[in-house]
């Protein structure tokens, strides 16, 4: 007999605060480096340098981002031409 009701026991926030503040931030170090290679990238169609950075997803189920390294891996798109194109390799995904 497989009992159907499910208990789920919440932790307390503060407890887990507490827990995980002993341990270094190693994402923070990778979102600055990449924050700051987004700031400095310009649009490689039209030249703009306001280019924001697009998280990239499994074509297989749409929602599960793909990771690179510890942050999940992300695309460029120029937010005056709307061109998509891969960051690194200026590949353009998207015209």
């Amino acid at each position: 007999m497989v009992n159907n009701e499910m208990v789920i026991k919440t932790l307390d926030p503060s407890f887990c605060l507490e827990v995980i503040s002993k341990y270094e931030n190693v994402l923070e170090k990778q979102k600055k480096e990449r924050d700051r290679y987004f700031s400095k990238l310009f649009c490689v169609k039209c030249g703009n340098n306001n280019v924001d950075s697009v998280p990239v997803f499994s074509s297989e189920d749409g929602t599960t981002a793909i990771v690179d390294g510890y942050l999940p891996k992300q695309m460029a798109k120029c937010s005056s031409c709307k061109c998509e194109f891969e960051p690194y390799t200026k590949l353009i995904i998207k015209e």
